[in-house]
């Protein structure tokens, strides 16, 4: 999660078709399917004592 001291940021992920049992790249074979997503929203660990002062 890009966010930090119990702030909003994102969670991401790498996505990549690849064959089924090779788990060698599928090129085009995937264009025409739905994708799962890749990003989300997430909330930061919580802050620490030092931190609540700084915010």
């Amino acid at each position: 999660c890009t966010a930090t001291c119990s702030r909003q940021g994102f969670q991401s992920r790498i996505l990549q078709c690849v064959w089924y049992g090779s788990s060698r790249p599928a090129g085009n074979a995937c264009r025409d399917q739905q994708r799962p997503i890749v990003m989300r929203p997430c909330k930061g660990p919580p802050c620490q004592s030092s931190e609540r002062q700084l915010h």
